[in-house]
């Protein structure tokens, strides 16, 4: 994973863990420690938890798929100018919110292919982390699953908006 600050310099963060070191999965986990800037994930799949610090702006930009497996909050500050506002946008191919999640501050933009036609989705309540978002709407719904509330506070961009919750 590789970002850059506002200011264009360019550095890069080792961001897998030892525990979760699956070559095909980037866990992104303490996004209070990210400073303002653009990151490019290029694994195919990127789970996202945590708290964003106070007054950044963080934009993480996927190919692949994003997980959210956990609260996305942002922490406490006071607004005295516009750059203390915090901010995390969300860019990839699918964005999948698992369902033990309950709350996502954050802007999520789904982006399809060139021809529209795949990718874009952003699923609301999934129990999987790689779940086939092609298949029936209601796949894996039960009255024991996805009935815990979600509060999503961002705009949401995407081909597909499966609001399962």
């Amino acid at each position: 994973m590789s970002g850059s600050t506002a200011s264009g310099e360019q550095f890069k963060l080792n961001l897998i863990s030892a525990t979760n070191s699956h070559p095909t999965c980037t866990p992104i986990r303490g996004l209070s420690n990210f400073a303002t800037g653009t990151y490019t994930v290029t694994s195919p799949t990127t789970k996202i938890s945590g708290e964003v610090g106070a007054g950044r702006s963080v934009i993480i930009k996927s190919k692949g798929t994003v997980v959210i497996d956990g609260d996305v909050t942002y922490a406490q500050s006071s607004h005295h100018k516009p750059s203390d506002i915090t901010q995390l946008v969300i860019v990839a191919k699918n964005i999948i919110i698992k369902d033990t999640v309950s709350r996502v501050d954050a802007w999520l933009i789904a982006t399809p292919n060139p021809a529209n036609t795949q990718g874009g989705i952003v699923s609301t309540c999934e129990t999987e982390d790689k779940p086939n978002l092609t298949d029936s709407y209601t796949n894996g719904l039960s009255a024991s699953v996805c009935n815990k509330e979600l509060h999503i506070n961002g705009p949401i961009l995407a081909r597909e908006l499966q609001l399962r919750r």
